[in-house]
């Protein structure tokens, strides 16, 4: 039960870092009602793919005893990487996307999903270091949620 507790405390907090990155100035209300939308809609999808890409990770590493808090990192960030280099992949070819593929690079555009123009190298390479960032935070934040939670068998009785 810690691990789905740590992993949904984790999806929090990188959902959080992601709405943050999208902040523009000056700040307005509607700078904040669409970071709230980011949040929440970003928060649901971030929380879902942890628990389907994540937890066998978790299994898996926690069955190894990998589990530190650089390993736990390293892979979220990896996968990160690796989900926004497949999401945001144009094809170069004869029949390209019009729509270039999602773009999650908070340094390049006001705002994440697709546009009507097609993705830039720079773009491209931003939501690939930008997904990082967030695939690293999420991995971090389970870490400290999950190595700081109580196991049953440690639980502090009193005197």
């Amino acid at each position: 039960m810690r691990t789905f507790t740590s992993l949904l405390k984790a999806s929090g907090i990188a959902a959080l870092v992601f709405a943050l990155a999208w902040i523009r100035w000056p700040f307005t209300a509607s700078t904040l009602s669409s970071t709230v939308r980011l949040f929440i809609g970003f928060g649901f999808l971030l929380a879902i793919l942890s628990f389907v890409l994540g937890l066998p990770f978790i299994l898996i590493m926690e069955k190894c005893r990998i589990g530190n808090w650089w390993s736990y990192t390293l892979v979220a960030g990896a996968t990160g990487a690796l989900l926004a280099l497949g999401f945001g992949h144009h094809n170069p070819g004869p029949v390209a996307n019009p729509h270039g593929g999602f773009v999650f690079s908070p340094w390049t555009r006001d705002r994440p999903g697709i546009d009507s123009f097609p993705v830039s190298s720079s773009e491209y390479i931003g939501s690939i270091a930008f997904c990082a960032i967030v695939g690293s935070v999420l991995g971090l934040a389970f870490w400290y949620f999950y190595s700081r939670s109580l196991r049953p068998n440690n639980r502090w009785r009193g005197p």
